[in-house]
C-alpha cells in the first residue's frame, strides 16, 4: 500500500545485515521484531511448503504503508574484484570501466595483452595473436550459440559484444571459489583459451599477484538487478523483496550485480579497496 509523497535516501549494502534491517525498518514503518518473528514463522516451514517472497506475500504479512521513493535517491553497494601490482591507481584515477574500453584504451591490461603479442581492434572486427587472426560478425546472438559448444573464439566475441559490461557482486561468500577473478581476469583466461598465448597466465600472476575487492556505492538506477522491472515503483518492490529473501538466508550468497549497459563506476562513487 501506498503512503504519503515522502521521498527517503537510502543506501543498501547486502554484505550488512544490520544496514538491511534498518532499511526495511525505515521503508516500511515495520519494527525489527516484527521482521524477526516473520522470518522464525517463514522458516519453521518446510521448504517446499514455503510461499515464494514476492511484495504481494510480503504485504498480506504486514500491510505495508510505502513512502514514495524515486530509484535516483538510493544507493546500493557494488563489490568487484581485481589483480594488479599498483594498488589500484589507474581505477582510481579512471574508474571502473567495461571491457571493451579496458581492451581498447591506453590500460594496464590492453599494455599486457600487446605485449603477449594480442591486438583487440573492435573497429575493423580484429582479435589477433601474432599471426593467428580471428575475423568475426559482432553479432553476440551467433556467437552465443558457439559458446554453448566450448568454442574459444566465439566466446570473446561473445564476451565483448554481449557481457562486456562490468561485472561485481551485490553479496558474496567466497570470492577465491568464484571463477579465476581473485588470480587474473576471466577475459584473459578467455583469450588464453582461444590462442594457448605462452606465459600468458603466468606472467600475469606474477606482475599483478595482489587481488584487491573494490567497494563502490553506485545509484540504483546503474545497476541491473536481473528484472524485468522499468517502472520505478515496481524496481522499488523488488528491492523489498531481495532485502527479505537475503535477510531469510541468514548470510551472504554469491549473487552477481551488473551495471546496465553504457554505465560505469566513477571514481568517487569508490569507497574502499582492500587487499585480500
Amino acid at each position: 500500500m501506498k503512503g504519503e509523497n515522502v521521498i527517503l535516501e537510502i543506501h543498501i549494502d547486502f554484505m550488512d545485515t544490520e544496514n538491511l534491517y534498518n532499511n526495511l525498518v525505515g521503508i516500511l514503518g515495520i519494527s525489527k521484531e516484527e521482521i524477526d518473528n516473520f522470518i522464525d514463522k517463514y522458516n519453521e516451514k518446510d521448504f517446499y511448503d514455503r510461499e515464494r517472497i514476492t511484495f504481494n506475500f510480503l504485504n498480506e504479512q504486514f500491510n505495508f504503508v510505502i513512502p514514495e521513493i524515486s530509484i535516483s535517491d538510493i544507493t546500493i553497494s557494488f563489490y568487484h574484484v581485481t589483480t594488479n601490482n599498483n594498488e589500484c591507481k589507474e581505477i582510481l584515477e579512471h574508474g571502473l570501466r567495461d571491457l571493451q574500453y579496458v581492451c581498447t584504451e591506453n590500460t594496464q591490461f590492453k599494455r599486457f595483452i600487446n605485449e603477449h603479442g594480442i591486438e583487440i581492434d573492435i573497429s575493423n572486427n580484429i582479435i589477433k595473436h601474432n599471426d593467428n587472426v580471428i575475423n568475426y560478425i559482432p553479432d553476440y546472438k551467433f556467437y552465443s550459440r558457439f559458446e554453448n559448444e566450448n568454442r574459444p573464439e566465439g566466446h570473446l566475441i561473445f564476451k565483448l559484444y554481449k557481457d562486456q559490461i562490468v561485472w561485481g557482486f551485490r553479496e558474496f561468500k567466497s570470492l577465491e571459489r568464484y571463477s579465476c577473478i581473485h588470480l587474473y581476469p576471466e577475459f584473459l583466461n578467455n583469450l588464453y583459451n582461444a590462442f594457448k598465448a605462452p606465459d600468458l597466465l603466468s606472467d600475469w600472476l606474477e606482475e599483478n599477484n595482489k587481488a584487491y575487492l573494490i567497494k563502490a556505492n553506485v545509484l540504483l538506477e546503474k545497476v541491473d538487478l536481473c528484472t524485468f522491472e522499468t517502472v520505478e515503483e515496481e524496481v522499488v518492490l523488488r528491492l523489498i523483496e531481495l532485502l527479505f529473501c537475503r535477510l531469510i538466508e541468514g548470510s551472504p550468497s554469491e549473487s552477481i550485480l551488473l551495471l546496465k549497459e553504457g554505465h560505469f563506476i566513477n571514481p568517487n562513487e569508490i569507497s574502499e579497496i582492500n587487499e585480500i
